[in-house]
């Protein structure tokens, strides 16, 4: 996904696509804490099978902001998250 993707979108393509694995995006936008949450909550399970999320074009700040949310919101438990050439990669 490219260009400017809302919270309802992204909800959209894992409701038709729940089985997806790889996700990367891009996300111009302030609501990328939203977006991570909802795709990593462990509530509404819709994308359990998401393995590895990349957002490009994202400003380090997130990075640590990412990180502090999935320890905050206890949203996983075994993983992997690094910041590379304005990427956040999470597996």
């Amino acid at each position: 996904l490219t260009g400017t993707c809302s919270l309802n979108q992204i909800r959209f393509i894992i409701y038709v696509f729940s089985k997806l694995k790889y996700l990367e995006i891009d996300i111009y936008s302030t609501n990328i804490s939203s977006i991570i949450q909802y795709l990593l909550s462990k509530t509404h399970n819709q994308a359990q099978h998401l393995f590895y999320l990349c957002i490009s074009y994202i400003e380090e700040v997130y990075f640590e902001k990412t990180k502090d949310l999935i320890k905050l919101k206890n949203l996983l438990d075994n993983y992997s998250i690094e910041y590379i050439n304005y990427s956040l990669r999470l597996w």
